[in-house]
């Protein structure tokens, strides 16, 4: 049997309250917009850029267009014709740019359900925390020395209490293994969000080291054509002139993103640790459980514990209207 963690009975009934409260201010970022780490700021940039992203080319000819509009019909050939001789910019490579960043969009949208699902998924997290934890206040209620009062707890105390029978302590040797099954629902949890912060991470780490440099190769290609003809007015200057537009365009939104990624991830990890701290208090409570010898002892426990349980009704309200909200930023 795994022995479990011991800590002093006073930072225990601290962490009673302010553990799961500390989770709802890990929460809190996202309230308003319903992801676990997302703000509306977050999902409006992210959003923007996938729309971006749709509207790209997305066959030869939109892309040749999309290349020399701007200067009309001759500037659009001329510059073509440019652009035709350079690596960076020949319809290979643009076609091939394209369907990179509409990929990496996409990928985006996955990311936006998971991150929804999750919210369902604390929802029930917390619903079923709830109830296992009071299936185990259930059982202290059944045993003598707590008079079958519950409403009477916390008068119960600081009052002198003899010891707990064979039979009471018979009955309490039972509930840790219910702690550790309560432990296992937060962590399956917790391991979900870690998944999805994973997941953030690479999107983020795709936008930094491949799409960006990408652009901003392009860019640089597009500004070495202007050099030379920078006071030319000409159609082909003019679609040329157009292209580094666009271009700064898909740069500044890929940057902005970037950004957004980081504040996202941000989140994300306080949730994970949140979540790691709470499955790291059932494996404390579960330890005190074993140290439980006297009838006041362990209305002491009932009481915090009670507590703690006490704001996880209130984690799944939240969850459940994040959820609803979050439903309404569907990229």
């Amino acid at each position: 049997m795994m022995k479990t963690p011991v800590i002093s009975e006073r930072v225990w009934q601290q962490q009673a309250t302010g553990l799961p409260g500390d989770l709802l201010k890990a929460l809190k970022s996202g309230l308003d917009s319903g992801a676990l780490s997302l703000t509306p700021a977050h999902i409006t940039g992210l959003n923007e850029y996938v729309r971006y992203a749709r509207g790209l080319p997305a066959s030869p000819a939109g892309m040749s267009s999309w290349l020399g509009s701007g200067g009309g019909i001759i500037g659009t050939l001329l510059a073509n014709a440019v652009f035709s001789a350079n690596p960076e910019l020949n319809n290979n490579a643009m076609m091939a740019f394209f369907r990179q960043v509409k990929g990496h969009a996409s990928s985006w949208e996955v990311l936006f359900e998971k991150n929804l699902q999750l919210t369902q998924v604390l929802a029930v997290a917390a619903d079923n925390t709830n109830r296992s934890g009071s299936l185990i206040l259930d059982v202290c209620d059944q045993i003598k020395a707590l008079g079958g009062r519950r409403e009477a707890w916390d008068t119960l105390q600081d009052g002198q209490w003899g010891p707990l029978s064979p039979a009471e302590r018979e009955v309490l040797s039972s509930l840790p293994s219910q702690m550790n099954a309560l432990k296992e629902q937060l962590n399956t949890y917790s391991r979900q969000v870690e998944r999805v912060r994973i997941e953030g991470a690479w999107f983020r780490d795709e936008t930094r080291e491949q799409v960006i440099p990408v652009t901003n190769r392009k860019l640089q290609e597009v500004e070495k054509l202007i050099a030379p003809v920078s006071r030319d007015i000409s159609p082909k200057t003019i679609a040329i002139l157009g292209l580094q537009s666009r271009f700064l365009d898909l740069s500044k939104q890929l940057q902005t993103m970037e950004k957004l990624l980081r504040d996202v991830l941000t989140g994300s990890s306080h949730v994970h640790s949140a979540w790691q701290s709470l499955t790291a208090y059932i494996d404390a409570s579960a330890g005190q459980l074993e140290q439980i010898t006297t009838g006041q002892q362990l209305a002491r426990f009932v009481i915090y514990f009670g507590r703690f349980l006490g704001l996880w009704k209130t984690i799944e309200q939240s969850a459940l209207q994040m959820n609803r909200t979050l439903a309404q930023y569907r990229p």
